[in-house]
């Protein structure tokens, strides 16, 4: 043996079932950054580390010999199928494996970031590709929607006043017999001033100073509140209103301790038609009314305490400053009107507008503009992320520049995006409305393109019988065949049309399958800007195992796992995925003696081995799910693996005598 003994020195034993039966060989498991955002089915939006964490919690945890974790449960979930449909999808194992030296970070153009395993596969036009073998200016596909109904969420209702958390129910309470007051005094008085009494009536109830009934309260955790907290309200649920008040304190919105027993709150935007409507809202929500401050018409401010332990209740961070916003995550499990709602809110506080209809939103902090950008998937409209820097001058005269990221929305995406708002300001609205005048194709997508084969597309048009003249648009065939540009989604929708008209015997419907694929609805071309490799700096990796698809959605890019570790999979290799059931990370590492080894085993235990290779249809580009099939009406057979193994890789294009394993 070249490596299996090294590798099993106690010996590997082969199941029973496998002997003399035919074995197959299953996908690899990929990993990806345990940061990454995973959609849920109910739209929710969580990290990986926290969903499979959770699950390790609740249930049974196999450790393999590899080391990894891997528990079973169910999770329905985002999930690209083999037509390329975005649909649901079932999670039902979930891994956690020790991360590599080495992991890839892939940034795309519209600002998207994703940080996995080099051998973990990305969607390209020509099939899946590993991160390590992907080059800058490379096409990944990344979800174009996360089609969610969505229902209003049930909001935290706060008791007010409150005890502390580990003190809900004043049965509880142990009252001791203090200097002035009997336990059952003690525990009377708290009931009254939870009831409503003031500090004032008790002291006089109780002949004693107001001090003594505060120190009471605040040694038995009872928040003190005046007038303002008794009239303090939340809503029993999410709703439009609620989520426009969201919008416009995440965009102009201010929060800080004010002292021990407060917070404040401050908005600021000049524009009277938001301030009143800001006012109007919150009243109506909480019973608060905002004032302006000292005379500053630009900003409007309150005091609440119950206000910033409700809103933090849903999420939001403290402090709540520019550098630290994020959207609450129950946002997204809501309908689609509180979310568009929420971005009137927010694109009428912070948002502009221009005379193109670019919709653009400057914010200071990168994480909230990666929320909006997700957060958009929900209403079918993708957007790019760009980072700019500002010029700022110091008290010394000097420069300094500030850096931004900058959310774009524009060409077809803005159309559905902007015919859904609702805003206020009068700017905004006139340019947007003139935007939406322009009706369809005024401003096309300057990177929403369709990555097309051009050799398989000359293949088609030219099979039909279509001159570059007769296809009625050959300056734009003439740039896709020579693969001078990438053509827009549009003129994509034109060939389809074309080609599916004159292909009336069905002769290149594969083809035409294909390029459909590549234009599909649910998903998008992105462009690789940047990808670089970096040593680890977490210890673990996560992994999700989904029926029949194996892939789902992270942070708005879609991911799968499939096989690889050889240049081609034959005969020989079949044998891995039921011969090898240990150490298999160990075994990938000498794959190609492994194989040698594999191959002497099978002799024993397969007498009168034979292989048949089918290729009556081939695929050509890297699969599996995404080849361009080829009719090649070939059928391989051989008692000799190698040979056949060697023949089939010989017509795919290599080199038999530069694979190792043969």
């Amino acid at each position: 043996m070249l490596a299996l003994d090294e590798i099993f020195p106690e010996g590997n034993w082969i199941p029973e079932t496998f002997i003399g039966k035919n074995v197959v060989h299953p996908p690899t498991i990929k990993c990806v950054h345990p940061d990454t955002q995973i959609f849920l089915a109910d739209g929710s939006l969580v990290k990986i580390k926290d969903l499979v964490e959770e699950i390790h919690n609740k249930g049974s945890v196999e450790i393999t010999d590899d080391k990894d974790f891997v528990a079973t449960s169910e999770y329905n979930l985002f999930t690209l199928n083999s037509i390329g449909k975005l649909t649901l999808g079932k999670a039902i194992r979930f891994w956690k494996t020790p991360a590599p030296t080495i992991l890839y970070t892939v940034k795309t153009r519209t600002g998207r970031e994703i940080v996995v395993s080099g051998k973990h596969p990305f969607l390209t036009p020509k099939g899946w590709k590993q991160a390590q073998d992907l080059e800058s200016s490379e096409f990944i596909a990344v979800s174009r929607n996360i089609l969610v109904q969505g229902v209003s969420q049930l909001l935290p209702q706060l008791m007010i006043p409150s005890l502390n958390p580990d003190r809900k129910n004043l049965k509880e309470v142990p009252f001791a017999k203090s200097r002035l007051f009997s336990g059952n005094v003690q525990k009377e008085i708290i009931e009254k001033y939870v009831a409503g009494s003031k500090i004032n009536n008790l002291a006089q109830e109780y002949s004693c100073e107001r001090g003594s009934i505060r120190r009471l309260l605040k040694k038995n955790g009872v928040s003190l509140f005046g007038q303002k907290r008794r009239n303090f309200r939340v809503p029993m649920y999410t709703t439009k209103q609620f989520w426009r008040w969201v919008g416009y304190m995440l965009a102009e919105g201010n929060i800080h301790l004010e002292n021990s027993r407060s917070y404040k709150f401050s908005f600021a935007n000049e524009n009277k038609k938001i301030q009143e409507d800001f006012i109007q809202i919150t009243e109506s929500l909480f019973n608060i009314t905002p004032k302006s401050y000292m005379g500053n018409d630009g900003q409007l401010i309150f005091t609440s305490l119950d206000l910033k332990l409700f809103l933090e209740q849903i999420g939001f961070p403290f402090p709540f400053r520019a550098e630290f916003k994020t959207v609450p995550r129950i946002l997204y499990k809501c309908p689609n009107e509180e979310i568009i709602e929420f971005f009137n809110g927010f694109i009428d506080g912070d948002g502009h507008i221009d005379k193109w209809g670019v919709l653009s939103i400057k914010i200071k902090n990168k994480h909230l503009a990666s929320d909006l950008q997700l957060l958009l998937l929900r209403l079918g409209v993708i957007s790019s992320i760009k980072e700019t820097k500002n010029k700022i001058v110091k008290q010394n005269g000097c420069f300094d520049y500030k850096t931004y990221s900058l959310l774009l929305v524009c060409g077809d995406d803005m159309r559905i995006f902007g015919g859904k708002l609702s805003l206020l300001i009068d700017s905004k609205k006139v340019r947007l409305k003139n935007f939406l005048a322009k009706g369809e194709r005024n401003s096309p997508s300057n990177w929403d393109n369709v990555p097309l084969d051009g050799e398989m597309f000359k293949h088609v048009r030219e099979g039909l019988g279509l001159s570059k003249k007769k296809t009625g648009k050959a300056s734009t065939v003439g740039d896709i065949e020579s693969g001078k540009v990438t053509p827009s989604r549009f003129s994509v929708a034109y060939f389809i049309t074309l080609f599916e008209k004159e292909d009336k015997q069905k002769l290149y419907s594969s083809e035409i399958d294909f390029i459909k694929f590549l234009a599909s609805k649910d998903f998008a071309w992105d462009k690789i800007e940047m990808i670089y490799s970096k040593s680890s700096e977490v210890s673990y990796l996560y992994d999700l195992s989904v029926l029949e698809t194996n892939s789902f959605i992270g942070n708005g890019i879609i991911l799968h796992n499939t096989h690889g570790h050889t240049m081609m999979t034959g005969s020989i290799k079949n044998a891995f995925g039921g011969l090898i059931t240990k150490k298999r990370h160990h075994c990938h590492a000498r794959i190609d003696q492994v194989l040698v080894d594999l191959l002497s085993i099978q002799k024993e235990i397969h007498p009168g081995i034979f292989a048949v290779m089918d290729g009556t249809v081939a695929g050509d580009g890297a699969g599996p799910r995404t080849m361009i099939p080829k009719v090649k009406n070939y059928i391989l057979a051989s008692g000799d693996q190698v040979a056949i193994d060697a023949i089939s890789a010989k017509m795919m294009g290599y080199d038999p005598m530069k694979i190792k394993f043969i």
